[in-house]
């Protein structure tokens, strides 16, 4: 029996080089280039907007790029106070600050303050688009260890989608090796070079974890060659798929030609005066579009059209083949940045202004979010629908929101106002905090009437707002009555 066993031991022992082979990962060279990255951070408050919440920490992963740069996501370092970290086997902690945050694209660039950090480590190459079914390897500092972890997943396929963190339609590779909380921002391998970071995971999914690929990655790392985020450029074109039959002929289009038809161009977009309704945009820098807005990216790879504008920087132009009234046209575009009625901050404290106890402050995706993992379900029916389907017009460029009402005998009467659309302030049209300002101090009438889109109406006396100023914010614990980007 004994002999046995050791027979069996021996076995054992010489299967396991070739049993773990395709784990291999001695050869990508990435674990002196692989950190763990530690931030302390604070985020400003939507419902109260003068306030700060509590202090929080967390941690992810990161990778040495070219320079003494490390890459890591974005959203680790959203609203951080204090930035640490720390190399694969070394216990000490560096103090790190961060240099670039392109939060559209969840990307961010760290520096260290002691650049002795990098004794050691080995710049990460990056590497190209992969392909679906290709395997990869990602690295990085998940939960249940403090170690460098690796695993190895298949790339299942490459499309537009949602990031999590800025809310928009993105290039991104889905794969099936697991990327848990504490790998956000560690590379994704493939044969020695980093093809993509890893960003986010199907909540309820198993092993079904998304990637920022190596495209977008160069976008990032382009823009900011200035000092300057620009952000992804967006067109403005709201368009309509022409896979209907009737519906293609009635807007001229011959046979053989396909596209989507233009609903709307977006107020203060890149194409706001350019594309008009019922254009049918046919291609975009000479990339065809299908009728149902998809492009060709690679054999046997289609992705939206959108990605065509996203690949390019701000400022640069891009060239639309439309149809319009069956002739066809070639309009050149500058490009802008994203336009939204209701957009999310980053880095950045709420605007607000307090008039007699009335906060106001705009509709932003952070505000509505304030309403938990649920917001989509339980926020305001009414400004869910702004943030669903509004765009900017002439006059809205800002939904401002009567957010809460600070008690006080200036305001009796109206403590049980809350998350109101404001219109109209002494018959002037609100279409942004800009204007609210302007007209709750123009004129110099007894009165200040409010006026909401439900048809209500707040009154209030100009002299008791004054007058009550200081002693409503000092019973409230408010520095100013109006945020530092008003004055």
């Amino acid at each position: 029996m004994k002999h046995l066993t050791f027979l069996l031991l021996i076995m054992v022992m010489s299967f396991q080089p070739d049993a773990f082979a395709e784990y291999d990962h001695s050869n990508d060279g990435m674990d002196s280039s692989v950190v763990k990255v530690f931030t302390t951070y604070r985020n400003p408050s939507f419902y109260q907007p003068w306030q700060f919440k509590p202090r929080k920490s967390s941690y992810g992963s990161g990778v040495v790029m070219e320079n003494h740069q490390i890459l890591t996501n974005g959203h680790l370092v959203n609203n951080a106070v204090f930035v640490q970290v720390r190399k694969a086997g070394d216990p000490k902690k560096y103090i790190a600050y961060v240099v670039s945050a392109g939060h559209q694209s969840d990307l961010a660039i760290l520096k260290v303050k002691d650049e002795s950090f990098f004794e050691g480590t080995v710049p990460a190459r990056l590497g190209d688009l992969p392909n679906p079914r290709e395997s990869v390897s990602v690295y990085g500092y998940p939960r249940g260890g403090s170690e460098i972890s690796i695993t190895k997943g298949i790339v299942s396929r490459i499309e537009l989608i949602k990031y999590t963190h800025s809310g928009l339609s993105v290039l991104g590779a889905q794969i099936d090796a697991a990327i848990n909380p504490g790998n956000s921002g560690g590379p994704v391998v493939m044969g020695g070079k980093v093809v993509g970071i890893a960003m986010q995971s199907m909540r309820g999914g198993e092993n079904i974890g998304y990637v920022i690929p190596a495209p977008v990655i160069k976008h990032f790392l382009k823009d900011i060659s200035d000092g300057q985020y620009d952000g992804l450029p967006y067109d403005g074109v709201l368009a309509q798929l022409a896979e209907n039959d009737t519906m293609r002929r009635f807007y001229k289009m011959p046979e053989g030609t396909t596209g989507v038809v233009t609903v709307k161009s977006v107020y203060g977009s890149s194409a706001f005066g350019i594309i008009q309704k019922g254009d049918v945009l046919t291609a975009i820098d000479g990339v065809k579009i299908a009728n149902d807005n998809s492009v060709q990216l690679k054999d046997n790879l289609r992705v939206s059209a959108d990605y065509i504008v996203q690949r390019k920087q701000v400022g640069e132009e891009v060239t639309f083949s439309i149809l319009r009234e069956g002739e066809n046209l070639d309009v050149k575009i500058k490009l802008k940045p994203l336009v939204t009625l209701t957009p999310k901050l980053f880095d950045a404290r709420p605007s607000y202004i307090i008039y007699g106890g009335i906060v106001f402050t705009p509709l932003t995706r952070n505000f509505l979010m304030e309403w938990g993992g649920e917001w989509r379900r339980k926020a305001p029916q009414k400004l869910l629908n702004f943030f669903r389907f509004g765009q900017p017009e002439e006059g809205l460029k800002q939904v401002v929101v009567l957010r809460s009402v600070l008690a006080h005998d200036v305001n009796a009467g109206y403590h049980n106002m809350f998350n109101l659309v404001i219109t109209e302030v002494n018959g002037q049209e609100i279409s942004d905090m800009a204007d609210l300002k302007k007209a709750l101090a123009a004129g110099d009438g007894p009165f200040v009437v409010i006026r909401i889109d439900s048809g209500e109406t707040i009154v209030l006396d100009r002299g008791e707002v004054e007058e009550s100023e200081e002693e409503l914010l000092r019973l409230y614990g408010v520095s100013s009555p109006v945020s530092g980007d008003l004055g």
